[in-house]
């Protein structure tokens, strides 16, 4: 696991007290939690989920469980799904959350793999590029985090999505990683396989497991969002994301140090190119421990 950004002043697993926090200038809602990346009217924030006490006490967390309600029907108890995962990664807009993301870090042998588990941008934020940034920052941090760990030569992401929106997006940026699920090598299929047990996820089809049958059932809140998109000529007979909650499972390996920097460019449009300097390493403590878990 990751151990990485804790609150400030509090002891490893949420054992101390909570504060009473509130929100500090433009965008702090937390004192002393540094912002990753910020441009005076948005920043980028992380939180390591494996330091931190799960529970809508926490006011991120209870921010965040709202900006979900408002996109989604929720399935799972919010912060039971949290406390399994690593990473939360959240935008601030006038001291105001406006999307998220929840990452897990595993790996696989000489892989560091990225998940992607659960992105959510508040409807009254979209169409400004949130969620594709929040991608962008957890490729870059978790990029410039395996560099630093032993052993761990390779760079893999993983998501499972039911949103057309995303199926495309990754569609169209296919081109830039290495194998991909439109051209799979047979360790990226291993790595899928893997991926399908540990989450104990249910394949379309035998054969072909990057469509996951009733991976999000219910749901969907609106077909009318999904527009006609050119991803469904890609998707097999009876996929069903609308009613039964059918997802994707996109898989791919790309080269690390490419992913930093592709990411950095697309990250310093927003930013600036401040996301090369120190305070992008203060604000993220070393994170060196014995092994990530296992895949």
């Amino acid at each position: 696991m990751i151990d990485l950004l804790p609150l400030a002043s509090e002891q490893s697993h949420g054992l101390a007290p909570y504060r009473n926090y509130l929100p500090r200038g433009h965008y702090r809602l937390m004192p002393g939690v540094r912002p990753l990346f910020g441009n005076g009217d948005e920043a980028m924030f992380l939180l390591n989920l494996r330091d931190i006490r799960c529970d809508a006490r926490h006011p991120v967390l209870r921010m965040c469980e709202e900006v979900e309600k408002a996109c989604w029907n929720p399935q799972a108890d919010f912060y039971q799904y949290l406390s399994q995962r690593d990473w939360l990664l959240y935008t601030t807009v006038g001291g105001r959350i406006s999307g998220f993301m929840v990452c897990s870090l595993d790996r696989s042998d000489d892989v560091g793999f990225l998940s992607f588990e659960e992105c959510m941008n508040h409807p009254d934020f979209r169409g400004a590029g949130i969620g594709s940034r929040l991608a962008w920052a957890a490729f870059f941090a978790a990029g410039r985090m395996f560099g630093e760990i032993d052993g761990v030569r390779k760079y893999a992401i993983a998501t499972l999505t039911v949103n057309p929106l995303v199926m495309d997006g990754f569609r169209r940026l296919d081109r830039m990683f290495g194998n991909t699920i439109y051209r799979p090598s047979a360790a990226l299929l291993d790595l899928a396989h893997k991926y399908i047990r540990r989450h104990k996820l249910q394949p379309l089809q035998q054969s072909c497991p990057w469509f996951i049958r009733e991976a999000f059932p219910g749901s969907v809140k609106q077909a009318s969002a999904y527009p006609h998109l050119g991803v469904h000529r890609h998707l097999p007979q009876g996929f069903d994301f609308l009613t039964r909650g059918d997802a994707m499972l996109y898989v791919a390996t790309i080269n690390r140090r490419l992913a930093v920097t592709l990411a950095g460019l697309r990250l310093a449009k927003t930013y600036g190119l401040s996301i090369w300097r120190p305070q992008f390493a203060e604000a993220t403590p070393q994170i060196l421990q014995p092994a990530l878990m296992p895949l």
